[in-house]
C-alpha cells in the first residue's frame, strides 16, 4: 500500500514537472509560420533538453558503474579497462552530437536560427 502511495506521489511530480516546463512554452508561443520556425521555437529546444538529460543520465550510470566495480579483482578489474575505454568513447560520442546537430540547423537555417 505504501508502495503505491509512493508512486502516486512520484507520478504527481513528474506530471507537476512537466506542466511547469510546458505552461511557459505553451503561454508565449507563437504559431509557426514555416517548417524553419517550428523546428526552431518547439522542437530544437525539446530536443536539446532531452539530449542534456541523456548526457547527465549516461555520465551518472558511467560513474555509478566505475565507483562500484573499483574494488573487484583480478579478470574483472582487467575488463573493467575496457569499460571504462567505451564508457569515455560513448560518452564523447554523445556529446559530439551536439556539435553535429549545430552543424546540420545552422546549415539549413542560417545563423539566426541557432538557439542557446
Amino acid at each position: 500500500m505504501r508502495a503505491l502511495q509512493r508512486h502516486i506521489g512520484a507520478s504527481r511530480a513528474a506530471l507537476a514537472g512537466a506542466i511547469a516546463f510546458l505552461v511557459p512554452a505553451i503561454a508565449f508561443a507563437d504559431t509557426p509560420r514555416t517548417f524553419a520556425d517550428l523546428v526552431k521555437n518547439l522542437l530544437v529546444p525539446i530536443l536539446n533538453a532531452v539530449a542534456g538529460f541523456l548526457v547527465l543520465a549516461a555520465v551518472a550510470a558511467y560513474l555509478w558503474g566505475i565507483l562500484r566495480n573499483v574494488n573487484k579483482a583480478g579478470e574483472q578489474r582487467a575488463n573493467m579497462k575496457y569499460v571504462i575505454m567505451w564508457g569515455i568513447l560513448a560518452l564523447f560520442v554523445m556529446v559530439s552530437i551536439w556539435g553535429i546537430l549545430r552543424l546540420v540547423e545552422t546549415t539549413l537555417f542560417g545563423d539566426a536560427a541557432v538557439i542557446g
